[in-house]
């Protein structure tokens, strides 16, 4: 009696690896060939809220991501703040140790 021997972990990474980039080839081909649409988007002077643009944009370059965009949620770590009517709000701050 002949035992099949399991394929090793390197050979069914290699084969999950290979099957996933051909995936990746083929779905790049199916992009780049789909039409470009293109979008007009409002002028910087219709914008609101710039000073808050410019404090999420400082959060993000410390470290803060964006995981949402309606309502725009920022992540780093633990710590959550979100967007509510041209306010960052942080639902993690605890009531009981404010002022």
């Amino acid at each position: 009696m002949i035992k099949k021997r399991a394929a090793s972990t390197s050979d069914v990474h290699r084969k999950r690896l290979l099957a996933m980039q051909a995936r990746l080839a083929k779905a790049r081909i199916e992009i780049s060939e789909a039409p470009i649409e293109e979008v007009e988007l409002a002028p910087i002077d219709q914008r609101e809220f710039h000073l808050l643009r410019a404090h999420i944009d400082t959060m993000v370059d410390h470290g803060w991501r964006i995981i949402s965009r309606e309502p725009i949620t920022l992540k780093r770590g633990t710590q959550t703040c979100f967007v509510r009517q041209g306010m960052l709000i942080s639902p993690d701050l605890d009531s009981s140790k404010a002022g």
